[in-house]
């Protein structure tokens, strides 16, 4: 029987040693090169010549004039073939069907006669069993074909007997069989008549050869099929094609209950290396089918779901198929499917728009509405919407799409696949808003698609599924555009001809969009309007920026008189668009715009810079509309981007955020932070206004006019850009609208503008920053006044704030947010306060949902992380942009929407001190958290440490600055740093403290505590933080060798301080008092106690701090070089108590 087979498979291997490889493997025959040689001398010396050759000369010959069809084969030539033929059969002459030629030669002479094929059969019966393996091994398919044509005799009692012997073969040799080509085919073919295939059903000539067939007798050979040692083994090393064919068809036709035995026996815990192979996943999609309710079924079922990752990454989407066609009917799973679907489709693994998972959207429409899979590549379009109009994939093929960039969403649009599901994409949206993504994200590229038969038809398909009033941001960007192809211009003939029908659509259905000719002028007049009263409010007080305030006029007659939406009569109603004026000096037009709009009287304006009026040079938080101080430039826009960020991701309301930047403060570097930032987290709610009036202060700004050159920085950053006339009102109302439309992206409308704008002799000329126009003030208001068409009050109506009351926003109070739970601690065990501040801030997000936690990229120092793998919506990463951090954090606080918690390495925050002291200003209440601080940090040096935090935090007007000293108090401080409103400052250590307080220990604000005191104190020591564990050690060392005993104050708060108990403590112990801090003496802890205590002259005061500029090393050795460790601790207590 070896030597049979390796005819067969000699050639075929050296092809395919791989595949060689496995069916050694699944047969355990090794074919060596002896082996091949004993088989040539084998075949040599059973070589037949005369009659065998002669046989296999004419069965060749008749089989070419069949096929040419040159004659007909006489009936005397068919009986002399076949008896020759059947007469061989009887010796060993068979052994000519093993040769291809003769084998497919043979059946096409006989065709369909059925007498002589079941003669034939019924001789080939009679030979040995090894002559029948080896036909059916290696001529299996033309075998069955044979039997096709033999069992059309209808009555033959010899059909069922040679099924039964074919079968008998089939069950003993199946590892043989199932790996050659041939023995596959046949054994496939066999496999579904002894499953009992109804008449009709998939395989037809299965179902003809063996309808009749002993299914008793069959079901005993089918049993032989699954006991078989020799099938598991090769079952579970399935790797091969030919094997995996045979197990396909069989599962096909099988009963559920042999497919889950042979899950049970052989699949069990395995399935994950049955989908890893390229052939093994077919079967596996026919057990997947054929499972049903059953609790075996199920953990099947389970095992493939738990691979659902490697099915999709091996791209086996039929595998998926079947997974879906399982779970029709049963909500539950259907629904687990999809959230895995859902997820790798988050994944971008692999990308939704490429070919092969397209592909399989499809298939899988086509297995649920059972349709054959479209072959044409129209139907392909066709299908793909009903596919997308059917699963809830839609959804998240709309937010890839937008995610993709511009030249990758080109090549897409642009190939004849991915152009279809686009068109598909369009024809299924249903929402204005995914309507308006589409187009919005062809805007950039319509030049390239327009300019190709492909991109034309995309362009066409989205222009006609779009409303007329979304069709406007397509209608302007053609007329900009040059038509090169001419696909393009027969597209921007269609095109024009309906923008001619959208001039004749009703413009009352669109007011922000196009504004009619009464509108225009009305917002003419008022930005005329608003020069006058900044002219005018800057000469009553002979100070501000008249001239700064005129570029901007129509900018903001724009704003705020047709495109915010905002309640006058309550400016912080939390649904309203948000205004900052990041160019503060020109707060009179602000302060006039309010005035046009009715909140403030017209001759307030004239008390502009009084001590006694909230009209001040630079607006703050006194008045009610504003949100947040300005004037320091390059700040506005990182608060801008908080309130942005608040409103898309935790308010989730549909309002918008407008600052006005001058060209100058675009120098600002805190300004690139912003831009980088709001361009990063896509915040598309956000529109920032460049007023580019060309001068500065006291020369012309870098950039002057170039606004080209604006708009590519801009876009580099990720903004979408809209290049403007900042005189134009029409244009500028174009572009505002424009902005509400572009999605996943904050919009910078660059506007070119002239200083001192209408002014005469005063327009576009230096030297005239910061002056009021003083005599020239007659003459430039009689030359604006003419310019107005209407002196009355203007008549426009101003947008309110859209509520949806499903998600009204309500006023949060903060005061009393607490701990989820108290601090969990052992006395003496070692703890970081900075591993604590994350620790608390966890338990503080869990009982309130409005605090959130930023942090600048440190945040697996700081142990921010913790809240943000707690709450990951609520955290939100600032990178190494601290000033940005602090702007956005401040944004986030406006109008008590949040409570934000922003922390870096203490050092850093000095780099964000003008953001700081501008928050104070602003009333900001946010919380930072400064780790890192002072040399305790030990070898990072001292560009890491944080020895100038205290005193810049004090410095800020109504701030509190807490310094823990453990884990239980640090706690302690972020809970009471949220309840107190205004900036708070959380000093924390890097170095591992003891525990010191008990969990339930009492904190409060401005309480310092005695940890250690006794009658016979001869001094005091003031400190906190890593210094506290310094003064126990040389308290200690005190006692014991000095006979010293001291009081030790952990401060707690270094402000406010608690000048009481220092008061008191100090004279119990006769006056004497030494301050130790890890801080420079500047402004420290030293600092503030000498402070608190200037007052009482008996009182002697000495302090250790960081007397040097210090340099990397061990903790305790810098604690010592630099005078803060317990010895010196011990020798200036001695000093001061003599």
């Amino acid at each position: 029987l070896k030597m049979q087979f390796i005819k067969f498979n000699v050639e075929e291997d050296e092809k395919f040693p791989e595949q060689a490889r496995r069916r050694q493997n699944f047969t355990g025959r090794y074919f060596t090169h002896a082996a091949v040689e004993e088989s040539k001398k084998s075949e040599s010396s059973n070589q037949y010549s005369g009659k065998f050759e002669d046989l296999k000369n004419y069965i060749q010959q008749l089989s070419q004039t069949v096929q040419s069809n040159q004659a007909n084969i006489s009936e005397e030539e068919k009986d002399i073939l076949f008896k020759n033929l059947l007469s061989e059969c009887n010796g060993h002459e068979i052994s000519v069907l093993r040769e291809k030629e003769c084998f497919n030669n043979l059946r096409i002479i006989i065709g369909d006669n059925a007498s002589v094929a079941l003669e034939l059969l019924w001789k080939i019966m009679q030979s040995k069993k090894k002559v029948i393996l080896t036909l059916m091994a290696s001529w299996g398919g033309s075998l069955e074909k044979l039997l096709a044509v033999a069992f059309n005799e209808s009555e033959e009692p010899r059909k069922e007997k040679i099924l039964l012997k074919l079968s008998e073969i089939a069950a003993e040799n199946f590892d043989l069989l199932s790996v050659q080509h041939g023995g596959s085919h046949l054994l496939r073919r066999l496999g579904s008549a002894i499953s009992g295939v109804e008449k009709g059903s998939h395989n037809n000539n299965a179902t003809q050869i063996f309808s009749t067939s002993n299914k008793d007798e069959l079901k005993r050979v089918e049993a032989n099929f699954l006991n078989q040692a020799e099938i598991i083994s090769v079952y579970n090393n399935l790797a091969g094609q030919q094997a995996s064919r045979v197990w396909d068809q069989y599962l096909r036709f099988s009963s559920i209950e042999n497919v889950l035995k042979l899950y049970d026996n052989c699949f069990r815990g395995s399935v994950a290396s049955l989908i890893s192979d390229q052939y093994a996943n077919y079967p596996l999609q026919q057990m997947i089918r054929k499972a049903d309710d059953s609790f075996l079924a199920k953990e099947f079922y389970e095992e493939v779901l738990q691979c659902f990752n490697d099915i999709w990454k091996a791209q086996l989407y039929g595998v998926v198929h079947s997974l879906f066609i399982f779970a029709r009917e049963k909500p539950e799973l259907e629904a687990r499917l999809l959230e895995k679907i859902k997820t790798r489709l988050n994944c971008r693994d692999p990308k939704i728009f490429e070919t092969h998972f397209l592909r399989c959207l499809l298939s899988l429409q086509c297995y649920v509405q059972n349709k054959p899979l479209p072959k044409k590549i129209k139907y392909f379009g066709s299908v793909l919407t009903q596919t997308l109009a059917t699963f809830s994939t839609k959804e998240l093929f709309f937010e890839q799409m937008l995610n993709l960039p511009n030249e990758e969403f080109l090549q897409i649009s642009s190939s004849n696949l991915g152009s279809y599901a686009v068109e598909a994409l369009v024809k299924v949206a249903e929402k204005p808003d995914q309507r308006e993504a589409v187009v919005n994200k062809i805007l950039p590229i319509m030049l390239k698609l327009a300019g190709g038969n492909i991109g034309s038809r995309v362009l066409e398909c989205v222009w006609e599924n779009c409303e007329v009033e979304e069709r406007l941001p397509i209608m302007d960007a053609m007329s900009k555009l040059r038509f090169n192809s001419q696909a393009g211009k027969r597209l921007a003939a269609k095109f024009f001809l309906d923008k001619y029908k959208i001039s004749c659509w009703s413009t009352a259905k669109m007011p922000s969009a196009l504004p009619d000719l009464h509108t225009i002028q009305e917002l003419k007049d008022i930005a005329n309007k608003l020069r006058i009263h900044s002219i005018r409010a800057t000469n009553a007080s002979n100070s501000g920026h008249p001239t700064s305030c005129c570029s901007m006029a129509e900018i903001m007659s724009v704003l705020f008189f047709h495109a915010m939406k905002y309640d006058p009569k309550n400016p912080r109603d939390p649904h309203s668009d948000r205004f900052i004026l990041s160019k503060g000096h020109a707060g009179p037009i602000l302060y006039a715009c309010w005035v046009e709009a009715g909140l403030i009287p017209e001759n307030e304006l004239l008390n502009l810079r009084k001590i006694d009026s909230d009209l001040e040079g630079h607006p703050t938080p006194r008045l009610s509309f504003v949100d947040v101080a300005t004037g320091s430039l390059g700040q506005g826009l990182s608060c801008a981007a908080g309130m942005a960020y608040v409103m898309k991701f935790l308010d989730k309301i549909d309002s918008r955020v407008y600052c006005v930047l001058g060209d100058g403060e675009s120098a600002e570097g805190s300004v690139w932070e912003a831009l980088h930032f709001a361009g990063m987290y896509e915040l598309d709610n956000l529109v920032a206004i460049f007023d580019i009036n060309r001068l500065g202060q006291s020369q012309p700004a870098s950039l002057g006019h170039r606004i080209d050159v604006y708009q590519q920085r801009l876009e580099a950053f990720g903004w979408n850009v809209e290049c403007v006339d900042g005189h134009d009102v029409e244009a500028l109302c174009r572009s505002f609208s424009s902005a509400t439309r572009v999605k996943h992206k904050p919009t910078a409308i660059v506007a070119k503008t002239f200083k001192g704008f209408g002014i005469p002799k005063v327009e576009d000329q230096e030297n005239w920053h910061g002056k009021a126009l003083g005599k020239e003030a007659a003459a430039a208001l009689e030359a604006i006044n003419s310019r107005i068409k209407n002196l009355d009050r203007h008549k426009l109506s101003i947008n309110l704030p859209r509520i949806d009351p499903s998600n009204p926003l309500k006023a949060n109070d903060f005061s009393t947010v607490h701990l989820s739970e108290p601090p969990n601690y052992k006395i003496g065990e070692k703890v970081a306060t900075r591993l604590a501040y994350g620790t608390a801030l966890v338990k503080l997000g869990k009982s309130c949902d409005r605090v959130v936690a930023l942090d600048g990229d440190v945040k697996n120092s700081t142990f921010a992380d913790k809240f943000k793998n707690a709450f990951p919506d609520r955290f939100i990463e600032c990178f190494i942009a601290e000033q940005n951090m602090v702007g956005v954090a401040v944004g986030c606080s406006t109008r008590g929407r949040t409570l934000p918690f922003c922390s870096t390495f203490a050092t850093f925050f000095t780099r964000a001190f003008d953001q700081l002291r501008m928050g104070a200003i602003s009333g900001a209440n946010i919380k930072c958290c400064g780790s890192h601080a002072g040399v305790s940090i030990g070898e990072d040096g001292p560009s890491q440490m944080g020895l100038e935090d205290i005193a810049m935090f004090r410095t800020l007007p109504g701030s509190t600055v807490f310094y823990p000293s453990d884990a239980v108090s640090c706690e302690r401080a972020v809970e009471l740093a949220a309840r107190v409103n205004g900036i708070c400052f959380i000093r924390t250590g890097r170095p591992n403290t003891p525990v010191i307080y008990a969990n339930e220990e009492q904190f409060s604000i401005g309480q310092a505590k005695i940890v250690r005191h006794s009658e016979t104190d001869c001094l005091m020591i003031v400190t906190a933080g890593v210094t506290l564990f310094e003064a126990f050690t040389a308290a200690d060392v005190l006692a014991k060798e000095k006979g010293l005993h001291v009081c030790i104050c952990d401060l707690f708060t270094v402000k406010p301080i608690d000048k009481r108990t220092l008061a008191e403590q100090a004279k119990r112990v006769g006056g004497k008092v030494l301050t130790v801090e890890d801080h420079y003496p500047e402004g420290g802890i030293g600092d503030a106690v000498a402070s608190a205590l200037a007052e009482y002259s008996d009182i002697k005061l000495s302090s250790l701090a960081v007397n040097a500029l210090p340099r990397s090393g061990p903790p305790d050795s810098l604690m010592d070089m630099f005078g803060i460790s317990a010895k010196h601790i011990i020798e200036a207590c001695i000093q001061l108590a003599a």
